[in-house]
């Protein structure tokens, strides 16, 4: 017990960051769900039959991924990436997009 408060007391400071900063969330729970998909799937890496499969799987999920997050149809810009510019980020997708 000990251990634990004086860990606790060591580490104060760093610990109440979140009480001055706004933007510093209470928790992660945002990223833990962002990340749950890409680690839910490497059960299914198994049934890929190629290492290059599965690199493509992931490449797709990333993609997908950062398209919900910030909030852009992943079809429409898998799409238009594919037509328009295929080096844009999702990022930058979103900023030139009406």
């Amino acid at each position: 017990m000990a251990q634990a408060i004086w860990y606790t007391i060591k580490n104060w400071q760093g610990l109440t960051y979140f009480l001055d900063d706004p933007q510093i969330l209470l928790d992660n729970n945002a990223v833990e769900r962002v990340l749950r998909n890409p680690v839910k799937g490497r059960d299914k890496y198994l049934g890929y039959r190629t290492i290059n499969g599965a690199d493509v799987a992931m490449f797709f999920y990333t993609i997908i991924e950062s398209c919900k997050k910030l909030r852009v149809n992943p079809r429409k810009y898998l799409r238009d990436m594919v037509l328009e510019d295929p080096l844009k980020t999702p990022f930058q997708y979103k900023k030139s997009s009406p």
